[in-house]
């Protein structure tokens, strides 16, 4: 399954596509297509006041559904957890919050490929990914979207929640 979109400059593609769903950082709104973008914009008119959201998800397969994703902070958390979700669909107009365990959240992987090509962040996102690749950790990787599945990988590997090496 690609984990890469289709916007490219120089090899470097822009967003996550996994099952069909574009995931971008709201830093990288920019790099959609003017349709997606409206797209975007119509869904975020829908959002409840004061939903605070990063990472947006376009539904490819189903244009008429966008989600707004609340993780923890990307640049403190190697591996952000999803805190909570809302789900906008257009063809109804309507917009559901749905609140995540803070005990096993989902998580984020590949936090990089989020960002625009051009982000200084990039870089040092895919540092970690890289390096994690090369230890083979990133198989079967449809067993490890929750925090604690991760986690076990992780010290298993020798490593801590960051994905350094433990002491």
């Amino acid at each position: 399954m690609s984990h890469r979109a289709a916007d490219t400059k120089d090899n470097v593609r822009t967003g996550k596509l996994v099952g069909g769903a574009l995931y971008l950082h709201r830093s990288a709104i920019h790099t959609l297509s003017s349709s997606e973008a409206d797209l975007v914009s119509e869904a975020a008119s829908l959002l409840p006041n004061g939903f605070e959201w990063c990472v947006l998800k376009v539904n490819r397969r189903k244009g008429n559904h966008v989600s707004f994703l609340d993780y923890e902070d990307l640049d403190h958390a190697a591996f952000p957890g999803l805190k909570r979700s809302c789900l906008v669909d257009l063809s109804s107009g309507k917009a559901k919050v749905r609140n995540y365990s803070s005990d096993n959240p989902p998580i984020l992987h590949r936090k990089e490929l989020l960002l625009a090509f051009d982000d200084l962040k990039r870089k040092e996102y895919a540092q970690l990914t890289d390096r994690l690749e090369r230890l083979g950790l990133f198989q079967n990787m449809h067993k490890m979207g929750y925090r604690k599945q991760w986690e076990k990988v992780l010290r298993e590997n020798g490593l801590d929640s960051n994905g350094d090496h433990s002491e």
